[in-house]
């Protein structure tokens, strides 16, 4: 289980950095998807610097402001809805409840039957519907 672990957050990792340069080199960034990257953003810097994860919005909303953005953020450009988030998830250590893609957050009803979603990695994915439902979902966090 550890070495699958490890795997995830490896390929996660190197795919996080792929996905971030070929972002930046063909034009804008989705605001959708840009909402979602700072939302992980904000999660794991309040995650690192209080040695514990955020519980509700308004613990991310402090770095949120630093950011230059505010509640917003919560909302998907996409379809009008509130992101789902996957709270209390502490992104200090491997997602030991992941058996593949390991969501954080995501869109409630996306976009022409896709969705973005924010994994643990801090990767920001658009997904089919078969993708979104073969993701692991945090305790609690499966999506209805």
């Amino acid at each position: 289980m550890a070495r699958l672990a490890l795997l995830i957050v490896t390929i996660g990792t190197v795919a996080a950095l792929g996905c971030s340069r070929g972002g930046a080199a063909s034009g804008p960034m989705d605001p959708t998807w840009e909402r979602l990257l700072t939302i992980g953003r904000a999660y794991r810097q309040f995650n690192t610097a209080n040695k514990k994860p955020p519980k509700q919005p308004a613990d991310l909303l402090p770095i949120l402001k630093t950011l230059g953005v505010g509640e917003e953020t919560f909302s998907s450009l996409r379809d009008g809805q509130p992101f789902v988030v996957g709270w209390g998830v502490d992104l200090t250590v491997p997602p030991k409840w992941a058996t593949s893609r390991p969501v954080l957050a995501y869109e409630k009803q996306g976009e022409q039957g896709k969705r973005y979603v924010l994994t643990t990695l801090a990767n920001v994915e658009l997904l089919t519907p078969e993708q979104f439902t073969q993701s692991s979902f945090p305790p609690g966090h499966a999506p209805e």
